[in-house]
């Protein structure tokens, strides 16, 4: 019989205890091994840098072209941190932002056209023979400024939370702490930009940006402790979170950028960016722009604007029918629009132009009509396949008229000029210039040049129409062209595939 004492027990437990020690060691040292420990790197690929106001520094240069502002030169200065921060920071913040400055020019594009600035290159390829100056663009403006705030520790907040809990279960002592911190600090960066004329080296007025951002920095930590008979194991957790400097500053070249440009070309650049309000700036040159122009250039900008919007339009500077119609509908959608001829009108035309690539076609094709009717009236189908002009944005009773057209591709096409008091006459083909099939990139024009015979205005004075249809099949024989109201007829719709009207101003 064999009896287990008190002195057996504890030597029994010992010995297991060591085993299970033992163990324990053995199966952590075949896990691994201290001089074997490794890391994970994690990679990532390169990718294009993109912030939240690329798309807008983008749409700038697309908003240039839509609004045929007229071309701009712009040079940099060396653009760096004034404060000194950079320096005793160790490069906290940039201390050189020119590069970022040139890439957000040069990133506007359409009519905004970046011109470095390094004198020892080009002296140096002059010296060499490499280029001319001839051929160099002369900027017309200069962009200067800088790094003017940098304000650490503006606002720094921090909170706990602390718990200590302690008890016994079964007799055994077990214990439990739990720590959270959290520390918030605050700092602000400004940049501060000014447009300079080129030619004066004076600075232009009122033409400049101050923007300021906010940056954070954050750090938490949580930790957790367990003690059970005097054994403890705790489990710690720290994280840090700093918002970039670097990037901040980029946002804020971009920003200024965007609203420097914007302001000298009096353009809506508040439209491309979030939560901005319109600059007073702006609406204050276009305000006087509307009141400088004469009731004709307002006519003709109206129409502009309304075309650009999506509504089919002569260039004619009269008040006629299809442009009050246009304006209407424009009116009922926009509620800032009086109806009239008036500067919120303008100026709601102005805000509202849409920005897509079928308005800067749009666009492209109002630019060719004007550089073909220089002083007179136009027109363009909204197919871009046709366009019509006069030599003269008016007539006296008793001169002669001159009408232009072109067409985009070979078409057949039909000229009928009616008169303000509804009488319509043919003038295309005639019998100097018989039916046949239009070439695309020939000026037609009526009458020919060797003129046998003028279009003479006879009365009575008010506005007289000329409407144009085309089709890319030779149109049936004997159809009337316009009705008694002075519309095109259903038959001539049905056998054009484009067509137009250009109303002509009658004056004694």
């Amino acid at each position: 019989m064999l009896v287990i004492t008190k002195q057996t027990k504890r030597v029994c437990n010992s010995r297991f205890r060591l085993t299970a020690a033992v163990l324990f060691v053995s199966l952590l040292g075949a896990c691994t091994h201290p001089q074997n420990v490794n890391v994970t790197i994690k990679e990532t690929p390169p990718e294009t840098k993109s912030t939240s106001f690329t798309r807008a520094v983008y749409d700038l240069g697309l908003m240039t072209e839509i609004y045929g502002t007229e071309q701009v030169n712009v040079m940099p200065q060396s653009i760096i941190d004034n404060t000194g921060t950079s320096v005793a920071t160790q490069a906290e913040i940039p201390r050189d932002i020119t590069e970022m400055l040139k890439s957000t020019l040069n990133a506007i594009g359409g009519n905004v056209i970046f011109i470095p600035y390094d004198p020892d290159f080009i002296v140096a390829s002059a010296q060499i023979g490499y280029s001319a100056f001839g051929e160099k663009l002369i900027p017309h403006v200069v962009v200067s400024g800088g790094i003017t705030e940098f304000d650490r520790g503006l606002e720094t907040r921090g909170k706990g939370t602390d718990l200590g809990l302690e008890g016994t279960i079964n007799k055994k002592q077990l214990g439990l702490e739990f720590s959270s911190q959290e520390k918030q600090s605050l700092a602000s960066i400004t940049l501060d930009f000014n447009l300079i004329d080129f030619q004066t080296f004076a600075g232009i007025p009122r033409i400049q940006s101050v923007n300021n951002i906010k940056v954070h920095k954050g750090l938490a930590e949580d930790s957790l402790g367990i003690s059970i008979i005097g054994s403890a194991v705790g489990l710690k957790g720290t994280v840090k979170k700093v918002q970039g400097r670097h990037a901040s500053v980029r946002l804020l070249v971009q920003l200024s950028m965007i609203q420097l440009m914007g302001k000298y070309m009096n353009l809506p650049y508040w439209r491309l960016l979030p939560n901005m309000e319109a600059d007073p700036l702006v609406l204050d040159a276009v305000t006087r722009e509307f009141y400088e122009m004469d009731d004709l250039q307002r006519m003709l900008k109206f129409q502009e604007y309304l075309t650009l919007s999506g509504y089919n339009l002569a260039f004619s500077g009269v008040w006629d029918e299809r442009t009050k119609t246009a304006l209407n509908a424009f009116s009922q959608t926009h509620p800032e629009s009086t109806n009239r001829i008036d500067e919120k009108t303008y100026l709601a035309l102005f805000n509202s132009v849409p920005l897509t690539y079928e308005t800067l076609r749009k666009r492209k094709l109002i630019e060719s009509a004007m550089q073909l009717t220089h002083s007179g009236s136009s027109a363009i189908s909204s197919d871009g396949q046709l366009r019509i002009w006069t030599n003269a944005l008016k007539y006296t009773i008793g001169e002669s008229a001159t009408i232009h057209f072109e067409v985009s591709k070979p078409m057949y096409v039909r000229v009928v000029y009616v008169s303000a008091n509804g009488e319509a006459a043919d003038i295309f083909p005639n019998n100097f210039q018989p039916s046949s099939l239009m070439r695309p990139g020939t000026n037609y024009q009526i009458p020919p040049v060797e003129q046998p015979f003028s279009l003479e205005i006879t009365g009575p004075v008010g506005t007289d129409r000329v409407f144009v249809i085309a089709s890319g099949h030779p149109f049936p024989d004997d159809f009337e062209l316009v009705n008694e109201e002075g519309q095109l007829t259903q038959v001539a719709k049905e056998n054009s595939e484009t067509s137009l009207d250009l109303a002509i101003n009658i004056v004694e």
